[in-house]
């Protein structure tokens, strides 16, 4: 679907080209920031969609439609919700209002979709595609009473969940309480880095320093600093825990 963007906004069309390109089927191949540019846009590119923001000076985009003969699918993007009943008579196919969010944008352009004979894509698989990427943690700010200091994850031996605690154990050997569950803790680490060994570790290489075959396919962990218990990896993980070993 080729689609225009017309908005007064630059920050809101950068924001909007951002989202639509990890859409497949939206082109935009073109952008205007007024009702002039948006008539001129229009007329040259016939697009099949555009995504129009309403309250722009001179002309507002009720007023720039009535100037179009052609007529694509409209999806009003604006700060605005009173418009809403004067959008759904000017066949407006969704209303979304500013900021833009990612699924409601993907819900709308699926509704064109839908109207079209576009191809039909995995809408979970995109929806997981507009997310923001979600950044790993490398720097912890650890307390010690009423001092805090900063940590880096490559002074990180371990943490380890004891009773209804969570302590940070560093290869020097020092121990801070940390204020989160490790199930919590656990996808803001990167995997490659720090590796779930079992319900109360997660441990980083340099921690572990012998790995011993146990029973029925399980591993038992030796890891410097020393642990308060012993750290068993269950027979299920054991294979992942060695490949992880040797990444």
């Amino acid at each position: 679907m080729k689609a225009i963007i017309i908005d007064d906004e630059k920050l809101a069309r950068q924001g909007l080209q951002h989202l639509l390109k990890l859409i497949p089927d939206v082109e935009v191949i073109a952008e205007a920031a007024n009702g002039d540019e948006g008539i001129e846009a229009i007329l040259q590119h016939t697009p099949d969609l555009i995504f129009l923001d309403i309250n722009m000076p001179e002309m507002n985009g009720f007023e720039m439609l009535a100037q179009t003969e052609h007529k694509p699918y409209i999806i009003f993007t604006t700060a605005h919700s009173e418009f809403a009943l004067e959008a759904i008579q000017n066949d407006a196919v969704d209303y979304l209002l500013k900021p833009v969010d990612a699924a409601d944008l993907l819900n709308a352009v699926d509704k064109v979709r839908k109207l079209t004979t576009a191809p039909q894509y995995d809408m979970a698989q995109l929806l997981k595609l507009l997310q923001p990427q979600q950044q790993h943690r490398e720097k912890f700010l650890m307390k010690i009473g009423q001092k805090y200091f900063p940590v880096s994850l490559h002074d990180i031996a371990y943490f380890f969940a004891e009773d209804k605690n969570v302590f940070a154990v560093l290869h020097d050997g020092r121990k801070f309480i940390w204020d989160e569950s490790l199930d919590k803790l656990e996808p803001q680490l990167d995997s490659k880095k720090m590796y779930r060994a079992n319900r109360q570790f997660i441990i980083s290489h340099k921690s572990v320093e012998v790995v011993h075959a146990w029973f029925k396919g399980k591993l038992k962990l030796i890891l410097k600093p020393p642990v308060p218990e012993e750290l068993i990896v269950s027979a299920e993980k054991a294979q992942a825990f060695k490949s992880w070993m040797g990444s």
